[in-house]
């Protein structure tokens, strides 16, 4: 029955949006333009929804495992085998067999069975093994299940040890928070979309072409990079958001993921380390960076955590542009049109980038011209 549930509500494949507009308006703006209001797609946040239980649910037999063996027998070489040997290599292939059996083809539903449950799993089976969970989540094995199946970082309150629990006040803060971030979001797409996100014309000239980095230096393609981040910024903030408010409705209280951090962060470090993605900054130091620093420099484990975040990023593409056995000809080729293959080494490289320019703060961030 279950399984026939399941192929009822992802019968609809949601690859392109077939939604018409519930009333349109015109905007007196070079000869008018014409903008519609969508309601939300129903099919879409009930997959959703559907897929995040579904991660719930792997992370609390994850979770049984990591419990019994690792955490109680931590330091043992048996710990590292079923961490390195079992629980690790679950976490990178449950999201193909999700994507796969389910048959997902939305890419915003794609990078939700890869980039939330699963590689904060990955990453809290470190912490375990290494003993840097957070103070509570290994008191009891329920409260080490609470904590990896959740996809957001629970509050532990620090005299009990337990999940705090959200007040009322806080939960109808949080969902206003989602639902606003959902309007800018839908506001955001409507006046760039059109463009592709490009709103800013780059010509390309014979230097460009024969020194690719001129390119990067162009005022325009700064500028349409600066759309892509604060997309990108609204997408996680506002679905981050959502995953918020749903734990605060469940009773349990959870830490913010975003902290508008294009536009008032002050520094690198205080951009990737207390405003950007915190939830995914949070594992990536306790199951990268302290377990490293345990036997290396600082300036190590800080690389050793941005190469981990960069080989993530390029694992979620091959997932998100998974595909599937039926768009597959008899030679193993692509034949959908919905195919994209991308160019994998480029995130690596941004973040190999950033960890260059949190070192250069570190070392010169403290002289007087840096000083504002």
């Amino acid at each position: 029955m279950a399984q026939t549930l399941l192929h009822e509500i992802f019968s609809a494949k949601l690859e392109s949006d077939h939604r018409l507009p519930i009333f349109r308006f015109e905007v007196p703006y070079d000869g008018g333009v014409t903008y519609g209001v969508l309601a939300p797609e129903v099919l879409f946040w009930t997959q959703l929804i559907c897929i995040m239980l579904i991660e719930a649910a792997f992370g609390c037999i994850i979770s049984a495992l990591v419990y019994n063996q690792i955490v109680r027998r931590r330091g043992s070489t048996s710990s590292f085998l079923v961490g390195y040997g079992i629980v690790i290599p679950a976490c990178l292939l449950f999201p193909y067999y999700l994507i796969a059996t389910l048959d997902l083809r939305n890419k915003i539903l794609k990078f939700a069975a890869s980039a939330i449950v699963p590689n904060l799993t990955l990453f809290r089976c470190m912490e375990a093994m290494y003993g840097f969970s957070p103070p509570g989540t290994e008191k009891t094995s329920k409260q080490h299940m609470i904590y990896s199946a959740s996809a957001m970082e629970i509050c532990f309150d620090p005299k009990t040890g337990r999940p705090a629990p959200a007040k009322l006040s806080d939960t109808l803060q949080r969902l206003m928070h989602f639902m606003k971030y959902i309007v800018i979001l839908g506001l955001y797409k409507s006046a760039f979309a059109p463009y592709g996100y490009e709103p800013f014309h780059e010509q390309i000239s014979d230097d460009s072409m024969q020194r690719p980095w001129y390119r990067y230096l162009n005022v325009s393609h700064m500028g349409n990079n600066l759309i892509a981040a604060i997309l990108l910024q609204l997408y996680l903030t506002a679905f981050c958001g959502g995953l918020i408010a749903l734990t605060h409705l469940a009773g349990i209280k959870v830490n913010d993921v975003m902290k508008n951090p294009l536009f008032e962060s002050t520094s690198p470090s205080e951009f990737w380390g207390k405003r950007w993605n915190i939830l995914v900054n949070g594992v990536l130091k306790r199951g990268v960076f302290k377990p490293v620093r345990q036997y290396c420099s600082k300036p190590i484990a800080a690389l050793a955590t941005f190469v981990a975040s960069g080989l993530f990023h390029e694992w979620i593409l091959t997932a998100v542009f998974f595909v599937h056995s039926h768009e597959k000809d008899g030679d193993g080729n692509c034949i959908s049109s919905s195919c994209y293959h991308p160019a994998y080494g480029y995130n690596l490289a941004f973040f190999l980038w950033n960890a260059g320019i949190i070192a250069m703060e570190h070392y010169i961030g403290g002289l007087y011209l840096f000083q504002w």
